[in-house]
């Protein structure tokens, strides 16, 4: 599939005037792409943890679906990181991410050695980088605000021209244990709501394009106990189980990002079928799932 005309007039979204206010780092000193695209591919980039990579699994399956052959997909991650540590990585050349890549629907595959992020940026001439926190501190905006702009900033230094986009993560299953889980009383709900709240500020900030609502997609197939398991979409209370969980993530990503630039939505592709985890994708649940997805995206709003 030829990607359409719209990739080559992206246009560069205005940083909020927070971005001036903070104390001024070093500017990135990666490669800076020019402001028109020079070919038709899309180039995807996600940074961030095992969560980014829980949302990424399956997008390349979708890729293939459409045959848009003209895709890239990357995650650049360290498991357990927050923003605070991808902005001050944003300057660092040590080697600590790992680097995914997926062209053309193949399935993703890590580099053969880790990376510094300034050389994952550097990779492509990224048309969507996607950002997000750290899940246990998903719900509080405190520990987003700090380090927001920056980021930001140091990324349309690098790629003027991307969109930026942020993936709202999911609260954890009701049976989780962890103390992580202790700063919403151990309680999904709890959690869910604080995710929202947190994501809308995100969306009003103005530092950001594209709102990837997974953490509502997640929250509405529990509330319909569409996983038949009774594990929540979950592998272990926290990520996201990794046939039917992961597969309404990437619908979730490709909903919010590709279709719109791609030109097709989840219900124009073919059907899949992923035989992993406890709780397959299947012939008959597919729909029900990309449903899930775009249900979440054309309900969620940033306003108050």
């Amino acid at each position: 599939m030829r990607l359409p005309l719209l990739l080559k007039i992206l246009t560069l979204s205005l940083l909020a005037s927070s971005c001036e206010s903070e104390a001024q780092e070093p500017v990135y000193q990666g490669i800076t792409y020019p402001e028109e695209k020079q070919d038709g591919t899309l180039r995807i980039l996600a940074i961030g943890n095992s969560f980014s990579l829980d949302m990424a699994a399956h997008l390349p399956r979708l890729v293939s679906d459409a045959k848009a052959d003209s895709v890239v997909v990357a995650v650049a991650s360290v498991s357990g990181t927050d923003l605070a540590y991808h902005r001050r990585h944003l300057t660092a050349y040590d080697a600590t991410y790992t680097f995914a890549t997926s062209t053309a629907g193949e399935p993703l595959r890590d580099d053969t050695v880790k990376r510094s992020l300034p050389h994952c940026l550097d990779f492509a001439d990224w048309d969507v980088i996607v950002i997000q926190q750290l899940s246990a501190y998903s719900g509080r905006y405190e520990t987003i605000r700090p380090h927001f702009a920056t980021i930001v900033r140091l990324l349309k230094s690098a790629h003027p021209r991307a969109l930026i986009a942020w993936q709202m993560t999911w609260a954890y299953a009701s049976y989780y244990q962890k103390s992580d889980f202790n700063a919403y009383d151990n309680d999904r709900q709890k959690m869910e709501d604080a995710i929202e709240r947190a994501t809308r500020l995100v969306g009003q900030s103005g530092l950001v394009d594209i709102i990837v609502p997974t953490g509502r997609a997640i929250a509405e197939a529990r509330r319909q106990n569409v996983d038949t398991t009774g594990r929540e979409l979950s592998r272990d209370g926290r990520h996201l189980s990794v046939g039917a969980g992961r597969y309404v993530a990437a619908c979730c990503a490709w909903e919010a990002i590709l279709a719109p630039l791609v030109g097709a939505t989840l219900e124009e592709l073919p059907t899949d079928t992923i035989t992993l985890g406890r709780m397959h994708v299947t012939s008959q649940n597919c729909h029900a799932l990309r449903k899930l997805a775009s249900d979440a995206l054309s309900n969620f709003s940033p306003a108050p």
